[in-house]
């Protein structure tokens, strides 16, 4: 209903929007009074900043952070996919399929604003797949108007093809590239995952993590295999981690087979 003209389903959607407002201030004033602690929304600069990263980040297959030039090649070469999509796709593109385009595009944005409050990069799963309908409804669009338009002559129409299959490749390509770094960021002997779980389990934080205790020892368990036998141990790994990373970067295995990867897996 978000992407057609009838004035009465636009009414229907805005109502519904409507009440769903309402309801969440409702819950955020009990969350807000009830639980005082509890994390709730901040609207400052960082949180904009926060929601304007997660919602970038739902563009790019690759992540918008980009390590080493093949990395930036895939990235900056989706860029300049998307730009063209979206320029050709504003130039020919039916007025009905263009507010289709838009009504997506806006159920991205408002997938994304969860990172106002905490951005996760695991968190951009639904502002993705929206982001992803909305590439798809231009692409499809810009080839049935270069199908059905005389103007357009053989050639240009396979161009078109062509380069859209060529720059969905490429996107796919960025993301399993991405999605490889992220699987070895898990890995046991990643020095960031031991160092995160490392925190939790020797409560590093200002109140002690609930951790069922067969679950904390099997954990305590797999730090001693890659040495880390106390906190102090713990804090010595985040001092080399901080001051030498590249002690983790080394083409020789470390003597502990610990090793940093390319992106931590909560990197965007």
């Amino acid at each position: 209903m978000i992407s057609t003209f009838d004035p009465g389903r636009w009414r229907q959607v805005a109502i519904a929007a409507l009440s769903i407002f309402v309801l969440a201030c409702f819950h955020y004033w009990l969350w807000h009074f009830l639980v005082p602690n509890a994390l709730s929304p901040e609207f400052t600069a960082s949180a904009v900043k926060r929601f304007l990263g997660a919602m970038a980040a739902s563009w790019l297959p690759g992540g918008s952070k980009w390590i080493g030039p093949a990395d930036k090649f895939i990235g900056m070469t989706w860029v300049a996919f998307l730009i063209g999509i979206v320029l050709s796709f504003i130039r020919v593109g039916s007025p009905r399929v263009r507010y289709q385009f838009l009504g997506v595009c806006c159920l991205g944005m408002l997938l994304s604003l969860p990172a106002i409050g905490i951005a996760r990069s695991f968190g951009i799963a639904l502002p993705t797949l929206a982001f992803m309908t909305a590439i798809s409804i231009a692409i499809g669009e810009i080839y049935s108007q270069m199908q059905s338009q005389e103007e357009f002559r053989k050639w240009q129409r396979y161009t078109i093809l062509g380069v859209a299959i060529l720059g969905l490749a490429i996107g796919i390509v960025g993301g399993v590239h991405r999605s490889k770094y992220v699987a070895e960021s898990m890995q046991e002997n990643s020095v960031t995952r031991i160092d995160r779980d490392g925190r939790y389990l020797f409560d590093f934080f200002d109140r002690p993590v609930t951790i069922p205790e067969a679950r904390r020892q099997a954990g305590l368990a797999r730090l001693r295999t890659f040495g880390v036998h106390s906190p102090d141990d713990l804090r010595l790994l985040q001092k080399t981690l901080h001051e030498d990373p590249n002690h983790y970067r080394q083409q020789t295995p470390n003597p502990n087979g610990l090793f940093l990867p390319k992106y931590d897996y909560l990197s965007f």
